[in-house]
């Protein structure tokens, strides 16, 4: 990845592969999710029957499973992470069963991206993932979709153009989420080499692309911008459990930046009026399970320095049976108050009960989705050249000087506001602590 931007504190870890870091020991999280009668999260009869027929397919579906195999050789990109699981399972249209706020965007577009798809028959939808690995929300994604168009088109919808979704990873990622690409139907996944052929199968309504992206490399995501994405701006950016090691949280808010910043896809917008244009705004929707916060907790308070940033919950529409008799421990009482919350269909945090694991006698891990979307107030403002100061929540702007006679652009540091408190207390509060 590239490093010419980084500050002393995140640069000793940059010479190693992040997925292959010393002393790495990690098992396929889909042995655990084969074992468990894991619940989608309407908790209905006939979602656990979906999902009891998911699990005696997927050994026709080798793209959702990670392997030994596949750790031993990608390392931590080939492992499935838990996050990704309850991601899947909002990338869906609406159900009846449960309800989300905010909804998923996909499939309930804000009205700006509605207007645009609704206006105009050669209109798409632009999404990229970051940090895809095995591809498993972004293929997921990319089929939820493709179904979703598939039964709009039968219903006498108008017809546009395909949906365009970009994988991303390291380099030495890429052949991972060719094969995983094809294997979930898009038979023609390519890399960049030479070959720009979107992927995708004979009848599908989205076209899948592979391409590096190293986080904070902001030439490789100008390139995608620029000549993967139909010439537009992206409408969606996912993230699936990325805030791991703090080496990586400046790269990786710095891609975000990169991504969202207008200014990258200025150019290929349609003549407007400054006045009345509104610059687009992705919208980036981030699954993450805490690990170490008091790590972590750096890129949270960056990140709401530059995103608007809200928490999705969820509530149920029906109820869900009681918890099993056996259980045991302290455990029995939280998890009686979690599903009574359910029967009674209050609003929870998504991701407060790992809706998507069956019930155990004890877990600490903690799941969050959120929704984000620059702050408007710093789209004139770029990145900090110095990632020390990016994490502390200063934003750049240049500024022209004239020095005898010499003018030069020079960056100026500006503290942006919102950061910590706005994200501490969001996951404080909706983590129900004692």
């Amino acid at each position: 990845m590239p490093g010419s931007r980084r500050g002393r504190t995140y640069q000793a870890e940059w010479e190693y592969d992040p997925n292959h870091p010393d002393n790495l020991d990690i098992a396929p999280s889909w042995d655990r999710v084969k074992s468990q009668a894991h619940h989608a999260p309407a908790g209905s009869r006939e979602d656990e029957s979906a999902i009891a027929s998911t699990s005696e397919l997927v050994a026709e579906d080798r793209w959702q499973q990670d392997s030994a195999e596949d750790i031993e050789q990608w390392g931590i990109a080939g492992r499935i992470w838990e996050a990704a699981y309850l991601f899947k399972l909002y990338l869906c249209p609406p159900r009846e069963s449960v309800e989300f706020d905010p909804p998923c965007p996909l499939f309930a577009p804000h009205e700006e991206i509605r207007s645009k798809i609704e206006g105009s028959a050669n209109a798409a939808l632009r999404i990229l993932e970051l940090g895809s690995g095995a591809g498993y929300v972004g293929l997921s994604c990319a089929q939820e979709l493709d179904r979703y168009r598939r039964s709009r088109e039968a219903s006498g919808s108008q017809s546009r153009r395909n949906d365009r979704l970009v994988l991303t990873d390291l380099e030495n990622v890429v052949p991972l989420m060719i094969r995983n690409a094809r294997l979930a139907g898009f038979s023609d996944a390519c890399s960049n080499g030479g070959n720009t052929e979107a992927a995708t199968s004979r009848s599908s309504f989205v076209d899948v692309l592979v391409r590096p992206l190293p986080w904070g490399s902001a030439p490789h995501a100008a390139s995608i911008l620029q000549k993967e994405l139909y010439q537009q701006p992206l409408d969606y950016i996912l993230c699936s459990d990325l805030v791991y090691f703090p080496y990586l949280l400046p790269p990786l808010l710095r891609s975000l930046l990169d991504l969202t910043d207008p200014s990258a896809a200025a150019s290929h917008i349609p003549s407007q009026c400054p006045e009345t244009a509104a610059p687009s705004r992705p919208v980036v929707l981030m699954a993450y399970k805490i690990r170490s916060y008091a790590k972590e907790e750096a890129f949270w308070s960056a990140l709401g320095v530059w995103f608007d940033v809200e928490i999705v919950s969820c509530r149920y529409s029906w109820p869900l049976e009681s918890p099993p008799s056996q259980a045991k421990g302290d455990i029995v009482g939280q998890r009686q108050d979690m599903r009574e919350k359910r029967r009674e269909g209050a609003w929870h945090r998504f991701g407060e009960d790992a809706e998507w694991e069956e019930e155990q006698e004890s877990s600490d891990d903690a799941y969050f989705l959120f929704a984000a979307r620059r702050k408007p107030s710093t789209l004139a403002y770029k990145a900090p050249e110095d990632d020390i100061k990016l994490m502390d929540g200063f934003m750049a702007v240049s500024r022209t000087h004239d020095s005898r006679g010499d003018t030069a652009d020079q960056e100026e540091l500006v503290r942006g506001e919102g950061g910590a408190d706005f994200i501490e207390w969001a996951l404080m509060g909706s983590m129900d602590m004692t």
